[in-house]
């Protein structure tokens, strides 16, 4: 926080009043020259030098202020700016990291490093008015590897949490009952982006409790190595390899923190200063940024999809805009993956059903980009009686066609010793937007093992298996899909099948959805090759719906109708009635979730005409732990949150946040259950559920959280008493029409409008008012009574007042 003093005060005031005119001419800024009343200033305070230095253009005083900075057309912030004597901006290479700008490469030892110097073309426009500074920068100045994350990243904070998942069901038959009851728990700290989970679960199965503790672990994301820490219970990351549940460390990289690659790059000429770019692909908006006059190259702009045209627009500042195609045949998109990094891990198999000694393992993993067109990754894993390695190469020989390879080997001495290889061989094409084919195929020697199973004396290994899948979608004919699947087991054991098809269509009043399934071939005689279909027809009639259904297999059939739709804005239904085609049986089922603000709420019942009926009932929600009380959510609370709280204990405002709405509690706090990591998250309040005598300051926050933290956000509200006086004279007759009403000390409050009426905005702090002539002479003091308690769902309130 930086505190102006009464004479920045003063002239801050003055540059508000009259600002120069700047006028942009390509790279350069011109300005009218304006002289300040030099009696003014010296009334105020000020010295009369300061008429000179704001004389030509809007700048800050010399030294440090706090600023938001918007680069590009970006915001990046508040942050601490340091000023020069003629009021320039000083750079150093804390300023330029914190704005995603390249580093000065041979900083002088200088007072007021001018980075002008290092990007003539760069803009800088200082607006001391909304204590602000712009900057439009060549996009060469801009730092890629800080991938846009914002400078104003909230980190540390401490809260406890518990999140709790509640379900109870009763089935009642012919002959008996039964009951079932399960409580999912997590509970967690957070500390100093540190957090620690813990998850339970707990049943009730007809009176047989069990519980049973999932995992347990601590996590830290380090922020400039880009990784993160796990310890404790943890299932390990072994990139080409499944990977085993084990008690230990782990280290991975933080895909929040690593930068995208599109490989797209967008060319072009803007004509004059802070021209705006602006990519789109099928008519939607996908990338904009800001550019100075002259060339620009833009890198790594994100884009929806390979095969489609780049629209780019060059608006320029006075509204006119250039309009040029890049073809989709000339896009060359890295459409590889980019390798994410080094992960490890360490530590001892656990939840693993085995005759063997769990062993201590150990889990590396890396990946690089060798070419704009290959990727190669590798993975080992070392156990005691276990050792694996493997490698997977990916490669696109052209646009929209992907072919990838791998070989892995196992070795294990559980039992056996045993050798054993898997190959994989995948590939997928895509000629055109509407139409994508994959294909696999992987062979195992009769020796191959996972970890996991080379611990399992049962596990029964795959011969071959192999994949293909096709998708094609027409705006006439609808969306069409297939895949085959084969696994050929070795040995004596039975191989398996499967083929599904589906369509699905949307028309003008109604979706209809068809699915086929089908196991074919199966070698063994206990399987029954029996298709599967399952018709959908769904007709929407504004928030509700109805949908029909047909299903059969082999020779089983039913058919059923069911309708949904919302009850409130936070309450839902569910209603099915389902009939049985071959035993002509019927069975109905009815289901209500509502959110109650603090937590959720699901019931349901249902039955059938065989007497048998069941009910359930599912409550869910979290609760917070923090500095200022306990806060109930009614959704599950990820790692990384926020409290917001309001400056007044308001109960029920609407808040718009990134895992949903929430509502504050009597106490004008709620929870936001979770934060996108290291990037701007909009938290809004709706003005709407606010008390009508309540106004807001701040009803927006952009705020930016790093993994782990627990932010705290603060929203001012200020609470006023509207009072509208219908004020007469003692004879009975209404105050004079434009007459002055004044406080006890003179000051001018209102104006009396018509048939005598004072509305007074705010009436706290006002005990005493008069009414006054057009020479400022008291003609009389108004009396007026309030309500004891305001009506705060009221704009306003109305009395009566006399004027004696």
């Amino acid at each position: 926080m930086f505190k102006l003093s009464a004479a920045a005060c003063a002239i801050r005031t003055l540059l508000r009043i009259s600002l120069p005119v700047l006028v942009v001419f390509g790279s350069t800024a011109q300005a009218r020259e304006y002289t300040f009343d030099a009696e003014i200033l010296k009334q105020r305070g000020v010295d009369s030098s300061v008429n000179a230095h704001f004389a030509k253009e809007a700048k800050f005083l010399p030294g440090l202020h706090s600023v938001s900075l918007n680069v590009n057309g970006k915001d990046k912030g508040t942050l601490a700016v340091r000023f020069g004597p003629e009021g320039e901006v000083c750079v150093d290479n804390d300023f330029l990291s914190a704005a995603g700008l390249l580093p000065i490469k041979d900083p002088a030892p200088q007072d007021c490093h001018n980075y002008r110097q290092d990007y003539p073309s760069a803009i800088i426009t200082p607006m001391p008015n909304t204590e602000s500074l712009q900057l439009v920068v060549p996009s060469e100045a801009l730092d890629s590897n800080l991938n846009a994350m914002p400078a104003n990243v909230q980190h540390g904070g401490t809260a406890a949490l518990l999140n709790y998942n509640l379900f109870a069901t009763n089935s009642r038959y012919d002959g008996g009952s039964s009951e079932y009851r399960q409580a999912s728990l997590e509970a967690g700290v957070n500390f100093s982006d540190w957090l620690l989970r813990s998850n339970y679960m707990v049943t009730d199965n007809d009176g047989k409790i069990s519980a049973n503790s999932l995992y347990t672990y601590v996590a830290h994301t380090f922020v400039d190595q880009k990784m993160q820490l796990q310890a404790g219970q943890v299932n390990a990351v072994s990139g080409l390899f499944s990977g085993a549940p084990i008690n230990g460390i782990q280290l991975t990289p933080a895909s929040a923190l690593i930068a995208g690659d599109s490989g797209i790059t967008v060319s072009g000429i803007a004509r004059g200063a802070q021209a705006r770019v602006e990519v789109r692909q099928t008519g939607q908006l996908i990338y904009s940024t800001l550019v100075p006059a002259g060339p620009f190259s833009l890198d790594n702009v994100p884009i929806i999809r390979t095969n489609t045209d780049l629209d780019i627009t060059v608006v320029e500042a006075d509204g006119s805009s250039n309009h040029f195609v890049i073809p989709s045949s000339t896009l060359k998109a890295k459409r590889l993956s980019r390798p994410q990094g080094l992960s490890m891990s360490l530590g001892q198999v656990r939840d693993v059903d085995t005759d063997y000694d769990k062993p201590l393992v150990a889990n590396i993993s890396d990946g690089w980009r060798l070419s704009p067109n290959f990727t190669l990754s590798a993975s080992g894993v070392l156990a005691a009686d276990y050792q694996a390695a493997g490698a997977e190469l990916d490669y696109l020989p052209v646009d929209n066609w992907m072919i990838g390879t791998s070989v892995l080997a196992s070795k294990e001495s559980f039992g056996e010793a045993t050798n054993g290889v898997k190959s994989e061989l995948t590939t997928s094409y895509s000629p055109v937007s509407s139409l994508s084919i994959s294909l696999s195929g992987a062979k195992y020697s009769e020796d191959y093992r996972e970890l996991t199973d080379a611990l399992d004396d049962d596990y029964t290994s795959y011969d071959s298996s192999y994949g293909a899948g096709i998708s094609w979608s027409s705006h006439i004919l609808g969306t069409f899909s297939f895949g085959y699947s084969l696994n050929k087991a070795s040995g004596d054991n039975s191989d398996s099948r499967y083929v599904n098809a589906s369509w699905g269509k949307t028309f003008k009043y109604a979706s209809v959805q068809v699915n086929w399934q089908s196991q074919v071939g199966s070698t063994d005689e206990n399987d029954k090759d029996e298709d599967l279909v399952y018709v959908n027809v769904s007709i929407p009639f504004g928030s509700q719906s109805i949908s029909t259904h047909y299903r059969q297999q082999g020779d089983d059939s039913s058919a059923g109708i069911s309708t949904s739709g919302s009850v409130t804005q936070n309450t839902a239904y569910t209603i099915s009635v389902d009939r049985d085609l071959e035993d002509q049986s019927d069975n109905f089922n009815g289901n209500i979730n509502t959110n109650l603000h603090y937590t959720q709420l699901s019931v349901g019942a249902g039955g059938d005409t065989n007497h048998q009926r069941n009910f359930n009932a599912t409550l869910s929600g979290g609760v917070v732990a923090h500095d200022h009380g306990v806060t109930f959510s009614p959704y599950s609370v990820k790692d990384t949150f926020a409290i917001a709280r309001l400056s007044e204990p308001v109960s029920g405002i609407e808040m718009s946040t990134p895992q949903g709405t929430v509502w504050t509690d009597a106490w004008g706090q709620a929870v936001v259950p979770g934060m996108p990591l290291y990037r701007n998250a909009r938290i809004e309040i709706n003005a709407n559920s606010l008390p009508q005598s309540m106004d807001l300051t701040n009803g927006t926050k952009m705020i930016a959280a790093g993994h782990g933290s627990v932010s705290k956000l603060g929203f001012k509200v200020m609470n006023s008493r509207r009072v509208m006086i219908d004020a007469k004279r003692t004879d009975g007759t209404p105050l004079r029409k434009g007459s002055s009403i004044v406080d006890e000390k003179g000051n001018y409050i209102v104006t009396v409008v018509d048939d005598g009426h004072v509305f007074i905005n705010d009436i706290e702090g006002l005990s005493v008012l008069y009414a006054t002539d057009d020479d400022g002479k008291r003609l009389c003091q108004l009396h007026w009574k309030l309500a004891d308690k305001q009506d705060k769902e009221a704009f306003y309130e109305q009395t009566e007042g006399v004027c004696r």
